[in-house]
């Protein structure tokens, strides 16, 4: 902390810390003078604050953010105790609330000062700790001032919740272990089913006025705030596999005569192991070297059976493994997708002829519902191919098709290189802060509309289309561009609104009286007094005539559509000089797509189209 003081003036200062604020106080009843006659040379110094001669105050309002917990009794008399949250968000990451069993939920809370030496021998009461968990889904918010009425909740919540045993609290050296669910073994159902809010509340009442101070999860000392420890456990299936056997040889049926095959996968260690081919090839090697088979390429070479005989088709020789022969007591066998062949021109019997099968499908010449069809549009020419040119319009060497082109592919192709969140020079396509009805300021005519001459009634500052961001409408914001900027400039300044409390910064009822150097309630400004930064017109800026946050004009984002022109990435558009003619992005050069903006596309339009390639094989396709 830093604090500006002249080289003739000591004043002894003291700290009052109310939430996060801190406020100057002085033990004399005059105020620091800043800017006494004759005037001073003020010198800066830097001093830390001795933690054995300060002490913290609390006063009437709330310490949800405070940096420290207290428990015990403070040395104006007052006993206080530690209120707890615990947030049932904080299990989201774990799958505690999925476990098949729960061994271990523990708070533990660090202290500021040594609880014990070498976890035996107690520095504190121990007796004097009472600790209990409480549910108050009403009243949590870190924000809230603690009003009676909320006390009162508190209170109650307190008086009629049971206290932890003394078994379940175990102090360390410098921290205190609280065992939770030994104490209430529905704590996660609580938690996880019916998200209820609970807290810890730790209490100290010892015979002599003195306090525990513990470290909260809003303190800067990373580590040490409460934690919650759990230890639980999910069932999981494991699974472990031994090859119990290895295929030796597959041979015909006594039946099956004088045909090459079977062949079968003897690689143990791919996905087709075990795969057998009932099947007669002009193959001598019974393995199948690369599965599977592809039987398109493959000519069949004789029948093996006739169709209805009842045959035994494979013998198949296994060797067991060994190793774990002991373990065998069964092995089952199962044959699953198998599928069977006839030797027959036409199998499924839907071949057309018009004498003995007038009715079928394949071969008939014509179109039939359901036949496959290539919904390549009727150029029949797949979007790859496709020229653009109407005189050779399929052409897979001349294809004009790009799906990675950057230019009319509908999205800004920027890179922001500088991390700057502006368009700079190089960085692709660039874009300008006009908003999304894509007009600047002194084109704009109203509504959303845009001309396109200069608007002659236009004078700077003027948005006729209300979309400009604005977040402070007068300009008076300090920074260091506006140096004579009065809000937010941390200092007072004539009209800004403050509280007359006088120099201690405190109103009489908090801090018991009135100064003595007769400031507080005087009518006039004096250092230390509270204000309200909003600059000499009294207003912060969303009071402020003309503020807009929510504009798209001047907002330093980008908006979408309306604010950059769709040219690529080398930001030169279409019969611009040095555009790339390669980088336009076409996904549909014939434009003959369908789309729900183009139903008379003719390519995946899911119809068969004139000129589209079609497969007569019937119904069963």
């Amino acid at each position: 902390m830093k604090i500006f003081i002249p080289p003739f003036y000591s004043r002894k200062i003291n700290f009052l810390l109310l939430g996060g604020l801190i406020l100057f106080l002085s033990c004399q009843s005059d105020p620091i003078v800043y800017n006494p006659a004759g005037g001073y040379e003020y010198q800066k110094k830097s001093f830390q604050i001795n933690d054995e001669t300060s002490e913290t105050v609390q006063g009437s309002l709330h310490t949800g953010m405070s940096p420290r917990l207290y428990s015990g009794i403070l040395s104006n008399g007052e006993t206080v105790s530690t209120l707890i949250r615990l947030l049932p968000e904080v299990l989201d990451s774990h799958e505690v609330c999925s476990a098949d069993s729960i061994s271990k939920v523990n708070i533990s809370l660090s202290s500021i000062t040594q609880l014990a030496d070498e976890d035996t021998n107690f520095l504190i009461q121990k007796d004097s700790i009472q600790i209990q968990l409480i549910s108050l889904n009403e009243i949590w918010d870190e924000d809230i001032v603690l009003d009676p009425t909320k006390l009162s909740t508190i209170t109650n919540a307190i008086n009629t919740t049971p206290t932890l045993s003394d078994s379940l609290i175990e102090i360390k050296n410098q921290s205190i272990d609280i065992q939770l669910f030994d104490h209430d073994s529905d704590i996660i159902q609580r938690w996880c089913e019916t998200q209820e809010e609970l807290g810890i509340v730790v209490s100290y009442i010892p015979i002599d006025s003195t306090y525990l101070e513990f470290y909260s999860s809003n303190g800067s000392e990373v580590g040490l705030g409460p934690r919650l420890s759990l230890e639980y456990s999910i069932e999981e299936e494991t699974s472990k596999s031994h090859t119990r056997y290895l295929i030796k040889d597959v041979s015909w049926g006594e039946q099956v005569e004088n045909i090459n095959g079977p062949y079968y996968v003897d690689d143990s260690l791919s996905g087709y192991w075990g795969t057998f081919y009932a099947m007669s090839l002009d193959e001598n090697n019974k393995i199948i070297e690369s599965p599977p088979l592809d039987f398109n390429s493959n000519v069949i070479q004789a029948d093996m059976i006739s169709t209805g005989q009842n045959v035994p088709l494979l013998t198949i020789d296994l060797d067991l493994n060994t190793n774990i022969l002991d373990s065998i007591s069964t092995i089952t066998f199962s044959i699953i997708n198998a599928f069977a062949f006839v030797s027959e021109i036409d199998p499924a019997g839907d071949n057309w002829d018009v004498e003995t099968n007038p009715d079928s499908t394949e071969n008939n010449g014509i179109y039939d519902d359901g036949e496959l069809f290539v919904d390549d549009g009727i150029d029949n020419c797949p979007d790859e191919w496709e020229t653009g040119d109407a005189d050779n319009p399929c052409d897979s060497t001349r294809s004009i098709f790009n799906a990675i082109g950057t230019e009319v592919n509908d999205q800004l192709d920027w890179s922001d290189a500088n991390d700057n969140k502006l368009w700079d020079e190089g960085e692709g396509e660039e874009w300008f802060d006009v908003g999304t009805d894509g007009c600047s300021d002194i084109y704009e005519a109203g509504g959303d509309s845009c001309i396109v001459v200069e608007n002659s009634e236009w004078v700077t500052g003027l948005d006729p289309n209300g979309d400009n961001f604005i977040t402070d409408p007068i300009g008076d914001d300090w920074s260091l561009t506006n140096l004579s900027g009065t809000e937010k400039n941390g200092s007072w300044d004539t009209s800004e609104p403050y509280k007359d409390w006088g120099t201690d910064g405190l109103p009489a009822s908090l801090a018991g009286d009135i100064d003595d150097d007769g400031t507080e309630g005087n009518g006039s400004y004096d250092f230390g007094e509270p204000f309200d930064d909003t600059g000499s017109d009294g207003a912060f800026n969303e009071q402020e005539l003309g503020y807009h946050a929510v504009g798209t004009e001047g907002n330093n984002v980008f908006d979408g559509e309306g604010e950059y022109f769709d040219c690529g990435e080398d930001n030169i558009c279409n019969d611009a000089e040095g555009d790339d003619e390669t980088d336009d992005y076409n996904i549909d050069p014939n434009k003959d797509n369908f789309s729900a903006i183009d139903t008379t596309g003719t390519e995946r339009n899911d119809e068969l189209d004139d000129s589209e390639e079609w497969f007569d094989w019937g119904f069963d396709k």
